[in-house]
Formats: C-alpha cells, structure tokens, sequence
C-alpha cells in the first residue's frame, strides 16, 4: 500500500508506503481477559515494513522513518527502526511481551534532545532548560518497563511505570554547556533500577583542567552522594553558589586552579543532613 498523503486524528505524514504480511499462527496462547483487545489479534502472525516523510505525530516533528516488525503472540517487535529528526538520527528496535506488559528497547540517537524538552515535567524540565549546546550530543541506552493493565481504562502512568523503569546508557558531547557555565567535552555512563540513579565515571573537560564525577540518587528518599575530583576554575561555577557562597569565593584569588578532591552526601528533602 503506497499515498502520497496520509491524515489521521493522530499523525499525518506524506509518501507513505506499508507492506504486510498476514498469516494463521501456529501454537495459539489461551485467550485472557486481562489481554482485552489483544485477544483478537492471537490467532493471526504479522510481518510488517513501512517507510514515510513530514511525519509529525503526538508533537513529534520527523523527516524521515522507516522500520518494520513482527507479531507472533505473545510478542510485538519493531525491529530496524530508523528516523531523521530535528539535525540528527534515531535509531531503535523494541519488543512487547502483551502477557507480561514488559517492553524492552535499545536505542541510539544524535538528534537535538531539546527539541522534545516538551514531554518532561517539573525539575527534569527544569533541569534540561539549563543545558545547551552547539551541536546535539549522542546518547545510547537500552533498558525496560511495565505498560498499565491493559484493562485500565485511565492509567496512572507515572506511577506504574516509572517505578518499574531498568535503565542502561551513556552520553558524549562536546562544546556543551549548563546554565552559562561552558565545556569543552561531557561524557558519563548511567543507570537506573528501582529509582536508585547512577552516575559512575561523569568526566567534565575545560581548557584549564576536568572534573571527575560519581554520583548516586535514590529517588524514593532523596538521599544522594556525590564524589569528585577537579582540577576546575572555581569561579567558572560561581553562577551555580548562593550568595553567600560566591561572597566567599570572592576573597579568594587562585594563581592556578586548586586541586580538590572529597565528598559530599545528604537528602535532598531535608538539607539540614548535608
């Protein structure tokens, strides 16, 4: 099947071709009323390909996409997804088990991440505002979460999901900077499992020395605990201090920057503990 224009409620995209293949499956799971609307779907197998232009979709501006997949109950693949988006890639494959409701992916992109700052919320917004950058960093990661019953009719999203979230990836990126304050190079590996953050090996680069970051959250308490080691410019991150700090920092003058090593942990709701 082949349009020059497709419209719908929910996307619309130009030069859209889609190909599949429908057949019988062999080896049929029980029907469950915990599957809903996927026990109409069990008796069949599915290969699928596609391919479109000037897709734009649940706020999403993209180039060009092109993927294909399979299904073969329990399962629901995409596998070779491929998409150019705001200045860079997106590459990704993802499989959904309907039984368990656990989808799995991994994913590599190069693409402008501000460009969809628009789906976060709260401090994470907050956070990603303060970054910018020349040009978009790289990012790959690979992990898992648990969809909503599929009987929920109006799920809590954040609250079944995210506390089911396996996280797995790194960043690189160079000429990068955080609320005013310019680098050279950003790079770190990451991981999350059970809302427990880590951050083991952050390595910030400058013209006059690095910083060397391990940090851990844990995002059902709030504890944190960083531990660093810099050869920075302290006053390249006076912007970051309360005042009274950066009064402080005023008195002091450095012929080369100081070599600082510690650390330093606490709760996040209760700073008093720092």
């Amino acid at each position: 099947m082949a349009t020059d224009r497709a419209i719908t409620p929910w996307a619309r995209a130009a030069g859209v071709q889609f190909n599949a293949t429908l057949a019988r499956a062999t080896n049929v799971i029980p029907p469950d009323v915990s599957l809903a609307w996927w026990t109409n779907f069990l008796a069949y197998q599915l290969d699928w390909s596609a391919n479109a232009r000037a897709l734009k979709a649940f706020r999403l501006e993209i180039e060009d996409l092109r993927g294909a997949g399979h299904w073969c109950a329990p399962n629901l693949s995409i596998t070779n997804l491929q998409a150019k988006l705001y200045r860079g890639p997106l590459d990704a494959e993802a499989r959904l088990d309907v039984v368990t409701r656990e989808l799995a992916f991994h994913a590599g992109c190069g693409f402008d991440l501000k460009q969809i700052a628009s789906f976060l919320t709260g401090d994470a917004r907050d956070w990603f505002a303060k970054l910018s950058w020349n040009e978009p960093p790289g990012l790959r990661c690979a992990g898992s979460f648990t969809l909503p019953a599929w009987t929920d009719s109006e799920p809590d999203w954040p609250g079944v999901v995210w506390p089911t979230l396996q996280l797995a990836g790194e960043v690189m990126a160079t000429n990068v900077a955080f609320a005013g304050i310019y680098a050279n190079s950003l790079q770190t590996h990451f991981t999350c499992t059970n809302r427990f953050w880590r951050l083991p090996d952050l390595v910030v680069g400058r013209p006059e020395g690095r910083l060397e970051l391990a940090h851990t959250l844990n995002e059902v308490t709030r504890d944190f605990r960083f531990r660093f080691r810099s050869t920075l410019d302290l006053t390249a991150a006076r912007s970051l201090l309360p005042a009274e700090a950066q009064e402080a920092l005023d008195l002091c003058e450095f012929t080369s920057p100081p070599d600082l090593a510690g650390e330093l942990w606490g709760c996040g709701s209760d700073l008093e503990r720092i």
